[in-house]
């Protein structure tokens, strides 16, 4: 009986062992600066080698958990209710991390991918260390693919360990860097999220000026929120006495979107969130939206949008690749990010790939051009 009993507590351990592994792997992955993002990828080894659904499901629970950990204060400090913020989410990732658990797992991590909760995905790991400018956006995705299917399959993990190696070394040595962005991202700080007194326009209109340059410039997420009309006048006069074009971000009953107004005076919306924050926005869009639009033309470039929580969905990145896209802009309400997000939102800003990347925030010395 004895002997029973010790085989039974460590055949649980084991696979409670690897899911914790796994776990950490993923947070560290994910938020830890000095964490190399490709410990993203742990989940989808361990979920290959768990022998039953049951250690998969618990897998994936534990990976889900670790990823999602700072949702739901992010939640919280965006105005939703502690218990709606963490009930609603738990409800929502405990779920998904069940139906990836259930399923084999390829088709597991492939629906994790396309759901519109993807937030941290393991793809990140391996992108991180993917050599776009060697192989071409296409190819790279197509390796990208075959790697995690590697890593999914007990019998090809060996193949895929040694693939993710080789390309990253590639990806090490390669010389090849994007053009700089004509786009000037310039960081706002407000007190309160979509409630900008015009005193606080004011404030932006002076530092615009300070700008050197007629280049194009970027401003955060939100920074047109409550009272949109004398918004949308104000940085119309601004663009055309500054003479340089403006991209804002808006907030509006219809979800946050970027609106271009141009030094001739003309107004345009150059792009629509696609996924916002699960629970707290109303409607969560269709994965395949993502590749509803062509980039913006703005200088030359073809110009990727990304606004907040897309920033950290696998098909942002995926729509950039396979559009040809110069650059990746990413607009965001920083002021609710912990510590721990704006490391991930940074390490999501340096993939070694042939494109310029840089991000305009609410939030004081956190605008980055790489």
């Amino acid at each position: 009986m004895i002997r029973s009993a010790v085989w039974n507590t460590t055949r649980l351990a084991r696979p409670g062992a690897l899911a914790l592994s796994a776990a950490a792997c993923a947070y560290l992955g994910a938020f830890e600066p000095r964490g190399p993002t490709v410990l993203m990828v742990a989940p989808v080894v361990a979920l290959g080698w768990s022998n039953t659904r049951f250690d998969r499901i618990g897998v994936s629970v534990m990976a889900h958990l670790a990823i999602w950990s700072p949702l739901p204060s992010m939640a919280t400090a965006y105005g939703v209710s502690p218990v709606e913020a963490w009930v609603g989410i738990s409800v929502v990732m405990l779920s998904q991390a069940v139906i990836v658990g259930l399923l084999p797992p390829v088709l597991g991590v492939a629906l994790w991918a396309l759901s519109p909760f993807g937030f941290g995905h393991p793809v990140f790991g391996i992108f991180s260390v993917m050599p776009f400018s060697t192989l071409g956006a296409v190819e790279s995705l197509i390796a990208s693919a075959l790697i995690l299917v590697g890593l999914a399959i007990p019998q090809a993990l060996a193949f895929g360990l040694i693939g993710l190696i080789a390309l990253g070394a590639i990806g090490f040595v390669s010389t090849d860097a994007p053009t700089p962005s004509a786009l000037v991202p310039v960081s706002t700080s407000f007190a309160e999220r979509s409630m900008f007194p015009s005193d606080d326009w004011a404030q932006i209109g002076k530092k615009l000026e300070s700008v050197e340059g007629l280049n194009p410039q970027l401003l955060p997420e939100g920074t047109i929120g409550q009272d949109a009309d004398r918004g949308f006048e104000f940085f119309s006069d601004l663009a055309r006495t500054g003479g340089h074009d403006l991209y804002v971000g808006v907030s509006s009953e219809d979800g946050e979107k970027i609106v271009g107004f141009f030094k001739d005076g003309h107004v345009a919306t150059i792009y629509r969130q696609v996924q916002g924050v699960p629970v707290i926005n109303d409607e969560l869009a269709m994965p395949w939206h993502f590749f509803g639009g062509e980039p913006a033309l703005i200088d030359g470039e073809r110009v990727v949008f990304t606004i907040c929580f897309e920033a950290f969905l696998p098909l942002t990145w995926v729509r950039a690749l396979v559009t040809d896209s110069t650059t990746v802009v990413v607009v965001a309400n920083d002021r609710w990010s912990p510590p721990s997000v704006r490391n991930a939102q940074a390490k999501l800003l340096s993939f070694p790939w042939p494109a310029s990347t840089l991000a305009a925030v609410n939030f004081p010395e956190t605008t980055s051009n790489d």
